[in-house]
């Protein structure tokens, strides 16, 4: 009988451990989780205890975080969009473009069908993906003459500069690739890294195609703009190489359907 009641002692025993540890280890990876910066991981126990009331407190506190973190960012890249203006305002010649490219890139993007909330990252990324000319003195990006050697390799910083001032705010890795590699090209001699095809993030291709087109149709300091038609042909001739072919079709496609609306 002795050893028949140590044995179910001990089985009671575990069964209790379990019970207790088991949670305790969900609540320790959920730290670890919130610490990796992911407010939106949920710690899952059922529990009626007092470690089931610890646990709906974490979730609470990691709700509260991720709210807290989302008005923060909110409010960062709103403050980012305004520096955005400004430094287009400064320029007849780009004014409005930040905008325009967001508003092609999330008809481009539509198309394939992505989620609501990536095409809503992608269009934030788009508004912001000239935020590092913030760094460029303005005398470069209005110089009219060809740039020296110098002065395009601090034209061609920008995407860098762009991404460092919003990596400090945005854990979103897709969101600051599209800043950092919006002028990467598709056969790999495009900057800052020189990577190509598939390796080129899709967001940072969409603004690619959107932010070429622009630019073309614009007057520029150093250039009158290109007509509609003759933009097109820049696209179409740079299909599988500046740009994914791909999202050239399917851009065309927008533009071809706006021309039969309009």
């Amino acid at each position: 009988m002795l050893f028949i009641g140590i044995f179910i002692s001990g089985i009671g025993g575990l069964l209790i451990s379990k019970r207790i540890i088991e949670p305790i280890k969900k609540l320790l990876e959920g730290t670890r989780r919130i610490a990796r910066g992911d407010l939106e991981y949920k710690v899952s126990i059922k529990s009626g205890d007092e470690i089931g009331e610890l646990a709906d407190s974490f979730n609470k506190m990691a709700e509260s975080l991720f709210e807290s973190r989302k008005k923060l960012q909110d409010y960062f890249y709103r403050v980012v969009q305004t520096l955005v203006r400004i430094l287009e305002a400064k320029d007849s010649y780009t004014c409005g473009h930040s905008d325009r490219v967001a508003e092609y890139s999330e008809k481009i993007a539509l198309k394939p069908g992505l989620s609501p909330t990536r095409i809503a990252l992608l269009k934030k990324a788009a508004l912001l993906h000239d935020i590092g000319k913030l760094g460029i003195h303005e005398s470069i990006l209005n110089k009219q003459e060809k740039l020296t050697k110098d002065e395009w390799k601090e034209v061609r910083g920008h995407p860098i500069i762009g991404e460092d001032i919003l990596k400090s705010v945005s854990l979103d890795e897709e969101f600051l690739t599209a800043v950092r590699s919006h002028y990467e090209r598709f056969d790999g001699k495009g900057y800052p890294d020189e990577i190509n095809g598939d390796r080129i993030d899709i967001y940072a291709q969409i603004v690619a195609v959107a932010d070429a087109y622009d630019a073309m149709t614009s007057t520029r300091a150093y250039r009158q703009n290109l007509s509609r038609e003759a933009a097109i042909e820049e696209l179409k001739k740079n299909c599988g190489t500046q740009f994914n072919p791909v999202i050239v079709e399917i851009f065309l496609k927008i533009l071809k359907e706006e021309q039969i609306g309009a």
